[in-house]
């Protein structure tokens, strides 16, 4: 497996496990169906800037040249941290959720989850950018 694919299996996994949370929570009543399209725009809308990212590089790489191709493992370590500290924090949001009871808790979480997203974008961006843009 390669790291390329490592590192896309850690954001489809966040995407995949935020998207089975939501799905428990209009399941378990906690949510109303009438929220679920805005919820999930809301959600796609975290993780859509980053999928595209790793998708629109993988996609989009630049021809082998001589079968070879540079490679740093630090570059997939940096990635690979600010991915998981992202998944960390904002499934934390979600999860949490679960633990609290109320009108709007859902939709507060995923708001949560939507502002962190952008804090936390100078970070993830640029290093699943390069990790994905650059020379395998």
């Amino acid at each position: 497996m390669t790291a390329r694919f490592r590192l896309f299996l850690i954001w489809f996994g966040g995407f995949l496990a935020c998207l089975v949370l939501l799905f428990y929570f209009l399941l378990s009543g906690d949510m109303l169906i009438e929220n679920l399209v805005p919820d999930l725009s809301v959600l796609v809308g975290v993780f859509a800037p980053y999928l595209t990212t790793i998708l629109g590089f993988w996609f989009a790489r630049r021809a082998v040249i001589d079968g070879q191709h540079a490679y740093s493992p630090d570059s997939f370590r940096i990635a690979a941290v600010c991915s998981l500290l992202f998944q960390m924090a904002i499934l934390a949001l979600l999860f949490s959720a679960i633990f609290r009871k109320g009108e709007g808790v859902i939709e507060s979480a995923i708001g949560q989850a939507a502002s962190v997203s952008s804090l936390l974008a100078f970070l993830v961006g640029p290093a699943i950018g390069f990790f994905f843009g650059k020379p395998k």
